[in-house]
């Protein structure tokens, strides 16, 4: 299964998908950014959609290749926001194409905490463009994800986050 984690700048994505591989084998992370960092190094990084949708065709092209040999591995998307129809639309297209079911999981917190996170990872995140002036500006282009997706809450308990993940994965919500 290939599951997109949703989400602006800063709701928790990232940290959610660690702890899941930390956890569970079966979860393996592609984050967009590093496979940007490894493709398009140093100056030739744009931080543009059209990279950013080219690294996306990546990660679904190896995600097909290590479900189609690992049936019980799930692939998370991680480093993209899916903000956009467009963007929704390209790993659903992939994974029926595939032939390979798919998840949608968005993550949400107060944009305090964001601005908070943030400036934390100012000087340590792969994405350098990363800031509280970009998670506004996504904000406000942002369009609803309208298809069947679970919400997570990223200042909710851990542990509740994980069983309603592992809940949805199995089939048994939404």
């Amino acid at each position: 299964m290939i599951i997109a984690f949703a989400g602006l700048p800063g709701s928790g994505k990232s940290y959610f998908a660690h702890i899941l591989t930390d956890r569970y084998k079966q979860f393996v992370v592609l984050d967009k950014d590093i496979i940007r960092s490894v493709l398009f190094p140093g100056i030739l990084t744009e931080y543009s959609s059209t990279q950013d949708d080219f690294c996306i065709d990546v990660i679904l092209q190896s995600a097909g290749m290590i479900i189609k040999r690992n049936p019980e591995m799930h692939i998370v998307i991680d480093g993209r926001t899916f903000s956009k129809r467009n963007q929704v639309a390209q790993v659903c297209h992939a994974a029926e194409h595939m032939g390979i079911a798919y998840k949608f999981v968005q993550f949400i917190c107060d944009d305090e905490t964001k601005k908070k996170r943030l400036a934390l990872q100012a000087n340590t995140h792969l994405a350098k463009n990363r800031d509280y002036t970009l998670y506004r500006r996504l904000k406000e282009e942002a369009e609803p994800l309208l298809i069947p997706h679970l919400t997570l809450y990223s200042d909710e308990a851990q542990e509740e986050k994980i069983r309603k993940f592992l809940e949805y994965i199995d089939g048994k919500t939404c």
